[in-house]
């Protein structure tokens, strides 16, 4: 460290003071989810690894399964470098299982959006993103025979649909019949494993410490309406582990962690961090069957030591949770994605008080592309106004304008290198290259978010480049510029549009779009109904404005730009 003090961070390290350089610079190597998970748990496979509304899973059910799995994935026969997507919604053991498996064995597997209700979109997105993964195969809930032929017919490369929970019928196939199956049943392909005497067990081992990439997650909000993968390797998972051990003080098998709840959605970075991070280092995991008010309302009764959430999604918690629940059992509840405000925290922590908690709740800032990265608050005071401090082992630099280094206190964009990142964009280079920059030679990821790091290690988060938000009830975010693409298809009502976000009540947020109809347009109250139903069809139902405002024009600044401060001022 310097003697003289300049005040830039990465300098002077003033923040960095105490920590070991080997928690700064961890060694890091690719390992599989499933090799991962024997290593940390291998000494106790009788524990519980997993729970699901009532039903319990062991560490050893978890491997028998996996390698179950895997065998069933080759006897389907499914090679590795092929694609296998997921696409159901309610964090199922099964989805756990078929993605270890495929990472065992090399197959790369995917996340799609199934939370569609109605079939005719739900057949539409799910073929795109079956064709956007170029996927072999697609695990699914439910009795999907009755579309399944229109999923083959508008997928091309899919070759088998793999339903997790049984039909009305059995189709008892053996494994030379399965082998040819183009749908086929979870179970009965699990049992037409076992009795089969393919080995899969050199396949296992030789992708052990494979560095390929190795899987893909979905972003929260793309910009482009369209699929949106992140692509990661298995390094990034043993570097989120050893970034949440190294940032929190916590070790794998913590005694005071007796379950962990994670009420997020498996294909967001964030929801899949924590599921996947808490179960291979060895913590009891509760899966969350929904995020709906109802589903909320009764998580009180699993008696979970951590809660996982968003803001949105612990405020109704807040809400839904019966007044006298005993929630002495939460030890912390994490609220990542957005920064909690200071009221919310407050009124969170009397809260816990009242229904006889001491635990705390950890305000934390993350970014959608990458594992364990952003910032962790367990076991540091709470400082109002701020999300804790960074993960250590990655590097991070708060940079101006023009890429310099800000100073202690000052304002900028954090850029950052870490191996728990992503490696790009799924199919999309161009938004991979600008994505990051250079820094000293170094290639760096830009977050897009504007933050100011204290001399004593504090974060606060001041705001993102993109408009995102997220509803209430909802696990994923919405961004404005969907909702203004969807408006802007009608090409034959809307001239222009713009969306903002705004919070009716002072808590929950949610958007308004106003809108410039096309010069032989009038406005009134059925061509309001019109359009709303129009975009209903592109758009998912937490996806949709609260209302949309026809005005005369838009309000710009002496830019040209839209003025959306204005326009927020009217909602």
């Amino acid at each position: 460290m310097s003697t003289e003090y300049t005040g830039y961070p990465s300098i002077d390290r003033i923040h960095l003071q105490g920590i070991d350089e080997s928690k700064l610079n961890p060694d890091i190597f690719p390992i599989s989810l499933l090799a991962l998970f024997m290593h940390i748990n291998g000494h106790d496979l009788g524990a519980v690894a997993i729970e699901r509304d009532g039903e319990v899973h062991t560490r050893k059910q978890l491997v028998d399964d996996t390698i179950a799995m895997a065998q069933g994935l080759c006897l389907l026969g499914l090679k590795p470098g092929e694609t296998i997507t997921i696409a159901t919604v309610n964090n199922l053991y099964e989805e756990i299982v078929v993605a270890m498996a495929a990472n065992a064995i090399g197959i790369k597997f995917g996340y799609a959006n199934g939370d569609i209700s109605e079939q005719d979109q739900l057949i539409e997105r799910l073929s795109d993103e079956l064709n956007f993964y170029e996927s072999s195969a697609v695990v699914v809930c439910g009795k999907y025979e009755q579309f399944a032929n229109e999923l083959f017919a508008r997928a091309p490369g899919l070759r088998r649909v793999i339903s997790i929970k049984p039909s009305e019928h059995r189709y008892n196939f053996d494994h030379e019949e399965i082998s040819s199956a183009r749908y086929v049943e979870y179970d009965e392909l699990k049992t037409a494993a076992m009795a089969s005497s393919l080995d899969v067990s050199k396949l296992i081992e030789e992708y052990s410490r494979s560095d390929q990439d190795a899987f893909y997650l979905q972003t929260s909000g793309s910009t482009s309406g369209k699929p949106k993968g992140l692509i990661f390797g298995n390094e990034a998972v043993l570097a989120a582990l050893m970034y949440a051990k190294n940032s929190t003080g916590t070790d794998t098998h913590d005694k005071n962690i007796s379950k962990v709840l994670c009420i997020l959605s498996y294909r967001i970075p964030y929801g899949w961090m924590t599921i996947f991070v808490n179960l291979l280092g060895g913590n009891r995991v509760e899966l969350a069957t929904g995020a709906s008010p109802k589903d909320i309302g009764r998580y009180h009764l699993l008696k979970a030591s951590y809660i996982y959430a968003t803001p949105l999604i612990f405020r109704v918690f807040m809400d839904e949770t019966p007044a006298d629940a005993d929630l002495s059992s939460i030890k912390a509840v994490f609220c990542s994605g957005f920064a909690i405000s200071e009221e919310w925290y407050q009124e969170g922590i009397e809260y816990l008080r009242a229904h006889g908690s001491d635990g705390e709740i950890r305000n934390n800032w993350g970014i959608g592309e990458a594992l364990c990265v952003g910032t962790a608050s367990d076991g540091i005071p709470h400082r109002p106004g701020t999300s804790g401090k960074f993960y250590i082992g990655p590097t991070w630099v708060i940079v101006d304008e023009e890429n310099h280094e800000v100073k202690y206190g000052e304002s900028g964009e954090a850029i950052l290198r870490a191996k728990s990142l992503f490696r790009g964009y799924y199919k999309d280079p161009e938004a991979t290259k600008k994505a990051f920059t250079e820094y000293k030679g170094e290639k760096f990821f830009r977050t897009g978010d504007y933050l100011s790091l204290s001399r004593d290690g504090y974060v606060t988060f001041l705001g993102r480049k993109k408009r995102f938000y997220q509803p209430l009830g909802a696990t994923d975010k919405v961004n404005c510029e969907t909702i203004e693409r969807a408006l802007l298809k009608e090409i034959d009502i809307v001239k222009t549009c713009a969306v903002v976000i705004y919070s009716p009540d002072g808590k929950h947020e949610t958007s308004k779009a106003f809108v410039v109809l096309r010069n032989d347009k009038s406005p009134s109250r059925s061509l309001h109904e019109e359009l709303t139903g129009r975009i209903k069809k592109t758009l998912l139902p937490y996806q949709l404005p609260s209302d949309i405002v026809f005005l005369d024009k838009l309000p710009v600044m002496k830019s040209g730009k839209i003025n959306y401060t204005l326009l927020k001022a009217m909602c």
